[in-house]
């Protein structure tokens, strides 16, 4: 019989051992390929979960999992992983489940349980369990209800309102959405008289007192107190008072203290300086996976009455990618909004068009993506680059050497990470990007997809934030290629405890060992600083084999650049290519060879003037078409940021 299974890990557990040589996932999956061979055919993988088919026996499998966990980490499997077993055997030749899927199933299970006639606590459990991610929470509340009527027979009512709550989540996943949930399980359940409004209050350390002297006092309420700002200092004085303090008012609320998914260990000391002075259960939420993200997003866009098609997913990727590269994602609210702009593009794609449709397609999803994706492989977008033949051969050999493995067995695989040197604008993260495509084309990432962030987006802003949020950053970009501008920026001769650069690279190294064949990392920027960073850290330089310098553009090629830019976009007149190159000719040497010029970047930012310049024009002049012009330019560059030409040197004497 064939069987699909999978394995979902406790994500604190995975996070344990996120430093491992090899990853648990890893771990297990080679195991599990190596002993059962063809038996066995891995259709998914992530950083906590595992889905594989496999032809035979389904209880050996669990067997053997028990056993490997046991013999390889010494714990007890049921206490780290959740395994579901599925029976495929009779379904047709196309076994792979996809995530819409897994979604269509499960709404139709949900669609045939409407018409039972379900108890209050069945349908708030019912919601608690639609929930995307929040394993824990769900446990907890499942826990709740199962003890519920012990409390109540023993009217032993105290033992379970002395217990308060550690929540461990980030921005945007859900907070409020989980302490009303709890509010209504304990309702429900009967296990306390809880307010009819105002029944969950969210406040900090400092205004807590000022929210408990407000609240009524015949009656209990859910207290969430965000402690975040006091992870650094959770053993002082005052701290220390003030939990001290909240115990009098067990009597009227339940608390649950916040902070942010932080690593197991800070999680474990947290707790034990709350543990002091109350009753404490922790819960983590953990961020969510690829595959959770598209859950939750078709669930909104179905509930809106569209579908979206398996290849316009991709480009919802590359859209939350989008979102996450400057260091700010807010979960399921980034997500949600995301979908909002799908939403919006299609209504407005089928308002123009003669036969509208509720099916987002691949061209609906990459219209919202900020990136200009090209239909052309990487050979031919490397061709295209206006680069010097250095630089473009300088590329093709390291392309070249990480290729020739894959038809030389004899040869191992090299490491495959990377640094970029060079001034702003200079096409570090343009070639990182082709890089990332060819290697997909040629099979050698399993990807391909590219992810962007700055160095410090890796850091958190508490003890115990850094590691894990660097782990998940590194987990988006398996198989992918994860580029990180100004680099540098995590180095500092700092040796304190509160270094986060240095533990984001601690932790970046270990994930760069542990996937070198599988993840290719990119750093960028100035070449100095970048050079300082690769001396303070050893450990670094030595899994980074490849070093590309990339020079600043001459005048004649930003020249270039700007007319590639005119020609693909624009219709213009003649003679505004020959007042651009007099202006990129006049240009002074000293300026284009600072630090601060930013190359194509510049050249970018002046020729987006120049249109804006021109729109403006025709609009006033009620025109329906755009042609740039000789004037359009030339009061383009007469703006504060574009004046850099030298003047004219007038000449001595007379005429």
């Amino acid at each position: 019989m064939k069987f699909k299974i999978e394995l979902e890990f406790d994500s604190s557990w995975i996070l344990d051992h996120q430093v491992d040589d090899v990853l648990p996932v890893e771990a297990i999956k080679a195991f599990f390929v190596e002993t059962y061979a063809d038996k066995i055919n891995v259709i998914d993988e992530t950083f906590t979960i595992l889905v594989f088919e496999f032809d035979g026996d389904s209880t050996q499998i669990e067997k053997d999992v028990a056993t490997f966990i046991d013999t390889t980490y010494e714990v007890d499997a049921k206490d780290i992983v959740i395994i579901n077993v599925k029976d495929v055997s009779q379904q047709d030749s196309h076994p792979h489940q996809t995530i819409l899927d897994f979604f269509n199933e499960t709404s139709e299970k949900a669609s045939s349980n409407k018409d039972k006639a379900l108890s209050p606590i069945d349908k708030t459990m019912e919601k608690i369990n639609s929930f995307v991610g929040a394993r824990e929470f769900k446990e907890l509340c499942k826990e709740i209800v199962t003890i519920a009527p012990e409390i109540k027979r023993n009217k032993n009512y105290d033992t379970f309102l002395s217990r308060n709550y550690l929540f461990s989540i980030n921005s945007g996943y859900g907070l409020t959405t989980a302490l009303n949930s709890l509010a209504e399980v304990i309702k429900n359940c009967e296990l306390a008289k809880l307010a009819e409004y105002n029944r969950v209050v969210e406040c900090n350390v400092e205004t807590v007192f000022e929210v408990l002297d407000n609240l009524d006092k015949s009656k209990y309420h859910i207290v969430s107190i965000d402690i975040s700002s006091k992870m650094n200092s959770l053993n002082d004085t005052d701290f220390k008072k003030r939990i001290k303090t909240l115990a009098r008012f067990s009597n009227r609320a339940i608390f649950v203290f916040v902070i942010p998914f932080v690593a197991k260990e800070v999680l474990t000391n947290t707790i034990r300086s709350l543990n002091d002075l109350l009753f404490i259960k922790d819960v983590s939420f953990s961020p969510l996976s690829k595959k959770e993200m598209e859950i939750f997003a078709i669930q909104q866009i179905n509930n809106r009455g569209f579908t979206i098609s398996p290849s316009a997913l991709e480009f919802f990727h590359s859209r939350i990618r989008e979102e996450k590269s400057d260091g700010r994602f807010y979960g399921l609210k980034t997500i949600t909004k995301v979908v909002n702009e799908l939403l919006y593009t299609k209504q407005l794609a089928n308002a123009n068009a003669k036969n509208p449709n509720n099916l987002i397609s691949k061209k609906d999803a990459r219209s919202i993506c900020s990136y200009n994706f090209e239909d052309l492989t990487g050979y031919q977008m490397l061709d295209k680059l206006v680069v010097n033949n250095q630089l473009r051969d300088k590329i093709n050999e390291i392309i070249s050497q990480i290729l020739y493995p894959k038809h030389n067995d004899n040869v191992k695989s090299p490491c495959i990470h990377m640094q970029f040197v060079g001034s702003p604008g200079t096409g570090k993260t343009t070639v990182a990007r082709i890089i990332g495509k060819i290697l997909r084309e040629k099979g050698i990432l399993r990807n391909g997809a590219f992810i962007e962030h700055a160095g410090r987006d890796l850091c958190g802003m508490y003890v115990g934030q850094t590691a894990p949020k660097t782990a998940s950053i590194c987990r988006e970009a398996y198989g992918s290629v994860l580029f990180i501008d100004e680099a540098y920026s995590l180095y500092s001769s700092d040796t304190s405890d509160n270094d986060y650069g240095r533990e984001a690279l601690d932790t970046l190294i270990a994930e760069m060992e542990n996937h070198r064949s599988d993840m290719v990392v990119i750093f960028a920027g100035y070449k100095d600083e970048m050079e300082q960073l690769m001396k303070g850290n050893a450990g670094l330089k030595s899994r980074i084999p490849y070093k590309i310098e990339f020079p600043n553009f001459s005048k004649e090629q930003l020249y270039d650049i700007f007319v590639n830019m005119l020609k693909e976009s624009f219709k213009y007149e003649e003679s505004l290519l020959e007042c651009a190159k007099e202006y990129f000719m006049n240009l002074s040497d000293d300026f284009i060879n600072s630090k601060e010029f930013s190359n194509a970047r510049y050249v970018r930012n002046l020729f987006e003037r120049t249109w804006a310049k021109a729109c403006m024009r025709s609009q006033l002049d009620g025109l329906s078409t755009i042609t740039l012009t000789k004037v359009d330019f030339e009061i383009a560059t007469m703006d504060n940021d574009f004046m850099k030409v030298e003047p004219k040197r007038r000449k001595i004497g007379f005429n």
